[in-house]
């Protein structure tokens, strides 16, 4: 088990506190993150800093560790003598404070404004898999919707392994641009946000949404890359097609990727 506070680790928090606003500490006090707003710790014990908290935090998750774990590695550490009850609700409590945290690093709140994406709320929607100490295969799949410009959490949704990804899985409107991999590119899922008055920005895979072109006809992804040159940009409009359903008109671009980037 490695503890928070060994010589390498030490050096990458060192590192990681250069990273974050010079404000945090304040700012943690704002979000009720930091210890002197903590109402996970009984009256009169002695609570942790907001730099031990969070060092904490990462720790578990840099690492994959469980609660209980990363409890005994940040005991072991003396860093903080927590349990994994408290751990748990310091996440509960971390969600305005990380989303500050996230918009602080990554400028979110001027790339994603929506005068510059021509008054969309612009969201990305994903999914990634569980796995339970000792699991042989997946155990769960959580479904997570994360709004752009403030970096919070729109919906999620936690499943089987057998419930797949989709759009269909999310609320969506007028004014809202759902940006997804090609794992969503298909026409049930397409439909879903569509029918709700939402648009989507979808990576294309061709074999599980066929598109098709005014007169009907199936486009080919190889021919509409003939000619192309890398880095080339090009498009067309299209349409999605699905029973009992009016076609979706999309638009299609396409560039050709460099040989060691398209392997």
């Amino acid at each position: 088990m490695t503890a928070p506070s060994d010589s390498s680790t030490s050096d990458n928090w060192h590192f990681i506190e250069k990273l974050l606003p010079a404000d945090w500490e304040a700012q943690a006090e704002r979000f009720e993150f930091s210890g002197s707003a903590d109402s996970v710790h009984p009256p009169g014990a002695v609570l942790p800093s907001a730099s031990a908290k969070l060092r904490t935090l990462l720790h578990l998750v840099a690492n994959n560790m469980s609660l209980r774990t990363t409890a005994a590695a940040a005991c072991a550490a003396g860093l903080v003598t927590v349990s994994h009850v408290a751990i748990h609700k310091w996440f509960a409590k971390a969600v305005d404070f990380f989303s500050y945290l996230l918009r602080s690093l990554t400028d979110a709140n001027k790339l994603f404004a929506p005068d510059l994406w021509a008054g969309y709320e612009v969201r990305a929607i994903d999914a990634t898999t569980v796995q339970r100490p000792g699991a042989r295969g997946t155990t769960a799949r959580v479904h997570y919707c994360q709004r752009l410009n403030d970096m919070s959490c729109v919906q999620s949704l936690v499943t089987d392994e057998k419930v797949g990804e989709s759009l269909r899985h999310f609320d969506s409107g007028p004014n809202t641009l759902d940006i997804a991999d090609r794992g969503y590119s298909n026409q049930a899922s397409i439909a879903a946000a569509v029918d709700q008055g939402g648009d989507v920005l979808i990576r294309w895979n061709p074999p599980s949404l066929p598109l098709y072109d005014r007169h009907g006809h199936k486009l080919n992804s190889s021919r509409l890359l003939s000619g192309l040159k890398v880095g080339q940009p090009k498009e067309w409009s299209a349409n999605v097609r699905l029973k009992d359903h009016a076609p979706i008109p999309v638009r299609v671009v396409i560039t050709r990727l460099p040989a060691d980037k398209a392997n």
